[in-house]
């Protein structure tokens, strides 16, 4: 039973869209299986010949923050479409790492 208007105890009035919003946000921070939420972030994109490379970050949201990394995608195109989609290294800063000798 809701409570009468002006009880301190009667739920805030929202629209439906913001409650299935607040709603799916509950249930997803209930959920111990739920992917953790990321964002993809292009630090560079360069053209060689018919090949596409992106350098990009891939940012994960706190608690999961520590799990973020940077990467390389090579695309290869012919006639304005992906025929090939390489799957590059990691990188931790962009740039090669050395084996701790000089």
């Amino acid at each position: 039973m809701v409570p009468p208007p002006g009880d301190p105890n009667r739920p805030v009035a929202m629209s439906v869209e913001e409650r299935a919003r607040s709603w799916q946000a509950f249930v997803t921070d209930q959920r111990f299986d739920a992917p953790p939420r990321r964002s993809r972030k292009v630090w560079q994109r360069m053209v060689v010949g018919r090949f596409v490379v992106y350098h990009i970050a891939v940012l994960f949201d706190p608690p999961h923050g520590d799990q973020s990394f940077e990467k390389l995608e090579v695309y290869e195109v012919k006639h304005g479409k992906i025929v090939a989609e390489y799957d590059g290294q990691y990188v931790a800063s962009g740039r090669p790492q050395r084996d701790g000798r000089r």
